[in-house]
């Protein structure tokens, strides 16, 4: 079962996330209250903005048994894209920051929620999508990112980068989704 479980590490691989997978409205009580310790520690949101988030998390990342990164989101219809997506986010702390954990982790995350909603018989979402901020979407200007294969698909109309990418079980109906 793919929910709430980490994926094991390689033998003497201290380079590697752990990676612990909540599906969709599943995380724990004491994964949300961790969620919320460590995004007020890094003082990476408000307090009342992070036990809303709390709910929406997703991936935990892991290292050395500490909370280095989390990945969140919400199913929401794309205005740009006029679809229904995942709309993920993930945060990393400054110490962890450049090493590839945020890739590992939206690859982990793209896996278990690929996962959970190609088991609904009418996915409430049909992909993930990552806005990418202004600052942030020069550091990468591959049209499809190499290492998570997720696509430019526009930029909305905050300058933010639109990257999807779509399940592949998810099959369009008539020409629709």
């Amino acid at each position: 079962m793919i929910e709430n479980e980490s994926l094991p590490k390689p033998v003497g691989d201290t380079t590697l996330l752990d990676l612990r997978f909540f599906a969709p409205q599943s995380i724990t009580e004491e994964a949300r209250a961790a969620s919320v310790k460590f995004w007020l520690g890094e003082s990476a949101m408000p307090p009342e903005i992070a036990a809303q988030r709390a709910s929406q998390v997703i991936c935990h990342g892991m290292f050395d048994n500490q909370l280095i990164g989390i990945a969140s989101g919400y199913v929401n219809v794309s205005e740009s894209l006029k679809q229904p997506y995942f709309q993920y986010r993930t945060f990393i702390s400054n110490a962890h920051r450049h090493k590839g954990h945020a890739s590992k982790m939206l690859l982990r995350s793209f896996e278990g929620l690929s996962d959970f909603f190609c088991r609904q018989e009418n996915p409430a979402a049909i992909g993930v999508l990552l806005e990418i901020p202004p600052t942030l979407a020069p550091l990468n200007d591959h049209l499809v990112w190499p290492e998570t294969q997720f696509h430019f698909a526009g930029v909305a109309d905050g300058g933010s980068h639109l990257r999807v990418r779509y399940f592949e079980q998810v099959k369009m109906k008539g020409g629709k989704v």
